[in-house]
């Protein structure tokens, strides 16, 4: 009897570990691990804690089109992004991409991408799930419940974040929008407003005019938003990471 109970538990034991051996999660280094600073997620995720980490805030990196998935440029951005947020007490995730969503072209499809139209409505919800999944798992290592997030996206992952606000029902606090833009046909239902931030460049020459759209059309569906207009061309700055902490921290 003692021999079938030991037996019992190592294959107790065995099935726990290749549970565990079947969650997804990034390895902690090398071009795919996660950045400097961040440890991985369930869900395809990094994050980056404060340094008390009983705080309920938390901010949610979409990040725009990556050949690689944590190419040199993102890893920047997330970095800087946490440098901007932790001091705030904000827990920050950095979610990745999948390929094959950039669809305008064969090249495109290589890289790492998030959905950016409405024929690509049926990926949100997979995605809403992996980021469900991330938010459960760091409210445990917070041992905190947190707050509903606050999301931003540059480019292709602003896109993705413009999609979720008019086509989801997932809970936000505040969104932001990096230099992207409008998703054709789409609108925005007044009782889903949150606050939202754009932000853009006026050298931009692709993507500013959408950003203007975009604010035209929160405007026009009684959305409480900020257009901000900084010089410069396509990319996310120290200065862009700042000013969306800062609106974060006001809603």
């Amino acid at each position: 009897m003692r021999a079938v109970r030991i037996c019992l538990f190592i294959a107790l034991i065995s099935g726990a570990v290749w549970g565990q051996a079947l969650v997804p999660v990034l390895p902690m280094t090398g071009e795919d691990g996660c950045p400097e600073g961040f440890r991985p997620l369930p869900g395809e995720a990094c994050i980056a804690q404060p340094t008390v980490t009983s705080n309920e805030k938390v901010i949610v990196y979409f990040h725009g089109m990556l050949i690689s998935p944590w190419a040199t440029r993102s890893r920047w951005e997330l970095g800087q992004l946490a440098r901007s947020a932790l001091p705030h007490g904000y827990t920050v995730i950095g979610m990745r991409g999948q390929k094959g969503l950039c669809n305008w072209s064969d090249e495109a499809r290589q890289n790492f991408c998030w959905p950016n139209g409405l024929s690509q409505q049926s990926q949100l919800q997979p995605i809403i799930d992996r980021l469900r999944e991330a938010l459960t798992e760091a409210s445990k290592r917070a041992r905190v419940k947190l707050k509903p997030p606050c999301i931003v996206g540059f480019s292709n992952g602003g896109f993705l974040v413009a999609l979720i606000a008019s086509d989801t029902r997932f809970a936000v606090t505040a969104y932001a929008i990096a230099h992207a833009g409008s998703v054709t046909g789409q609108g925005f239902p007044p009782w889903r407003s949150r606050p939202m931030l754009l932000v853009t460049a006026s050298g931009d020459s692709a993507h500013f005019p959408r950003m203007k759209v975009l604010a035209q059309m929160l405007d026009e569906d009684r959305w409480e938003s900020k257009l901000t207009v900084r010089d410069g061309v396509h990319e996310m700055t120290v200065d862009d990471m700042k000013a969306i902490v800062d609106f974060f921290d006001r809603v």
